[in-house]
């Protein structure tokens, strides 16, 4: 935004940064949102005590931008189900150089948010993927703009799964997916047809340390971008991805431990029926639920208080059931034993060497 930001689309393209910001843009509350420009709702999110760090200095950019602020926001929604165990959020913008951007919000804070992602372990669709789709097909109705389609962690994983499987003739408007540290595809959802048809035209970004963005495998190509910080879930937060006038800083490939951690992931799921991947993520759900706690923040915040609760609920499992959680924790521990003292296939999955970095 400091490069780029006073520069409009039609003198400097959209690139793989727009849609980073779009992407991080993506976690701001939409309440109240109906139809304005993308500037004028970051204005309306200043105000005192409401947005602070990294987010506020975003808005407080984007309120100014020629470049981004001049986008017409469409349709902005957001969504947490207890019930259906869904967190979801889109919106969908209209850029000044003739195209649309659909964009998915990824994980929040929220307990709901992550037990949705560890149900991605064992479902084979969980409900805002379905929800992403309908999404994705009902805000291009009324546009025949070309689309470019984003998000960052779940939201890179919800951009894909829903341009897989959305109506054909949505699919053929997409220039573009982009995933952000964002996880894979189930490999039935990568046997649709729709997802040989999109493949090409997805742009998959990892920071060197990825930990998100590698589970569940990765089949398309991926760009490594330099990110700060040593561990990857510090990694995975977008204000960490370095930029260079007005381009991501590169790497050749991922750190041996993202792929450790790729490798131990894929051989304790192997090793786990779908049925014990469920019981064990149901569990350490109901477990941080005792807590009375909605969001992670919370369960840190009160952490001595809610330390005690999370083992009275441990010790009130049903002993099968604990059964079953210490014998997962044991599976992940030697999976991570044998994948860190044994040589690693690194070629699982290879950074894209064939396409040049945007400019």
């Amino acid at each position: 935004m400091y490069w780029r930001g006073d520069v409009p689309l039609t003198v400097a393209p959209f690139n793989a940064v727009d849609n980073l910001v779009l992407s991080q843009l993506a976690y701001t509350s939409f309440d109240g949102v109906k139809r304005d420009r993308l500037g004028a709702m970051a204005r309306a999110r200043l105000r005192p005590g409401d947005v602070q760090g990294n987010d506020r200095q975003l808005l407080e950019l984007l309120a100014t931008s020629r470049r981004l602020g001049v986008a017409r926001v469409r349709r902005a929604v957001e969504q947490l189900d207890e019930e259906r165990q869904m967190q979801f959020g889109a919106l969908t913008l209209e850029l000044d150089d003739g195209t649309a951007c659909v964009v998915f919000r990824g994980t929040d804070a929220t307990l709901i948010g992550w037990k949705e992602d560890l149900n991605m372990s064992f479902a084979d669709e969980i409900p805002s993927q379905a929800e992403a789709v309908r999404y994705l097909n009902d805000s291009t109705r009324d546009t025949r703009r070309p689309l470019r389609v984003m998000g960052h962690s779940k939201g890179g994983n919800l951009a894909v799964y829903s341009s897989v499987k959305c109506r054909p003739e949505v699919r053929r408007r997409i220039i573009a997916v982009y995933n952000n540290d964002g996880p894979g595809l189930s490999e039935r959802a990568m046997a649709e047809p729709g997802y040989a048809r999109i493949e090409r035209r997805i742009q998959t970004f990892l920071p060197q340390s990825s930990v998100v963005g590698i589970l569940l495998g990765t089949a398309e190509r991926y760009k490594v971008v330099h990110a700060e910080g040593t561990l990857g879930i510090v990694q995975h937060d977008p204000y960490a991805w370095q930029v260079r006038r007005g381009c991501f800083e590169y790497e050749p490939g991922l750190r041996r431990t993202s792929l450790l951690v790729d490798r131990t992931i894929r051989d304790w799921l192997g090793g786990m029926t779908p049925e014990r991947r469920k019981e064990f993520v149901d569990a350490v759900y109901d477990v941080l639920h005792a807590t009375n706690a909605r969001t992670l923040d919370e369960i840190a915040a009160a952490w001595p208080r809610n330390s005690m609760a999370i083992i009275s609920a441990l010790s009130q499992l049903d002993p099968e059931k604990r059964r079953h959680v210490h014998a997962a924790i044991g599976g992940l521990i030697s999976a991570y034993a044998r994948n860190r003292f044994a040589p690693g296939d690194d070629s699982a999955t290879k950074p894209d060497e064939t396409t040049p970095p945007e400019k």
